[in-house]
């Protein structure tokens, strides 16, 4: 089974591919939302906005399937 691990980081940006091993692919990914001086992720809805596209992505699909371990690092 492969786990995949999303970095999200504060620029614009997209998804890309930063390495894979043999049980985790690792994604960066810039987004404004990664960024501290603007509230742009709304929690409680699992989702973020993106200024320059004026969209909101959902961040659902990469929520973890168990229970106890659903959490997202920003950094």
């Amino acid at each position: 089974m492969m786990a995949v691990c999303v970095l999200f980081v504060c620029f614009q940006g997209h998804p890309v591919l930063q390495q894979v091993d043999k049980c985790v692919i690792h994604v960066s990914w810039g987004t404004s939302a990664a960024c501290p001086e603007e509230q742009t992720a709304e929690l409680d809805k699992c989702r973020v906005f993106d200024k320059s596209t004026r969209e909101y992505y959902s961040l659902k699909p990469l929520a973890n399937a168990t229970k106890d371990a659903k959490y997202y690092q920003v950094v």
